[in-house]
């Protein structure tokens, strides 16, 4: 009898375990940002961000700014596109990121979900670097995967 109790506690836990489904944004969503050097130079260096604006952000944005291949930065979910301002020493460059909020009843689990995809229409990145691309992964996913908005950029 304890045997019997046992299998149907462990298919239980192993059903419950792989039945488990990523249910959207569980934190703030962020925009990543990768930085390549388009030099084949090894001494050239990636950037030293000396200031990082958000434009419309009700707060400084205040996260470690120093040198680095890449940014974490959060998105303005009060509109359609978030823009940032990359201060250097001696160049200031801005990115702009279009996405849709899309606000869609994905299970009954989960019921409705906020997830950002890209715009139908319009641009989905404007920026002053040199190149740019972008790329979008859904936040809702069954295979969970963690979503959001990537960014590579060439310096």
């Amino acid at each position: 009898m304890r045997f019997f109790f046992a299998s149907v506690l462990f298919v239980g836990l192993g059903w419950l375990v792989t039945s488990c489904e990523v249910c959207g944004i569980n934190s703030e969503p962020r925009v990543q940002i990768s930085f390549s050097n388009s030099s084949t130079n090894p001494t050239n260096r990636f950037p030293f961000f000396r200031k990082i604006s958000i434009v419309g952000a009700s707060q400084e944005f205040t996260e470690s700014t120093r040198e680095s291949s890449s940014l974490s930065l959060p998105l303005n979910l009060n509109a359609n596109s978030t823009t940032y301002i990359l201060e250097q020493a001696l160049r200031t460059d801005t990115l702009t990121v279009f996405y849709d909020k899309v606000v869609e009843n994905k299970s009954t689990k989960c019921g409705y979900v906020l997830d950002i995809k890209q715009p139908t229409v319009g641009p989905s990145i404007k920026t002053t670097f040199k190149s740019s691309s972008i790329f979008y992964e859904p936040y809702y996913s069954l295979s969970g995967r963690s979503g959001g908005i990537f960014v590579n950029v060439l310096l």
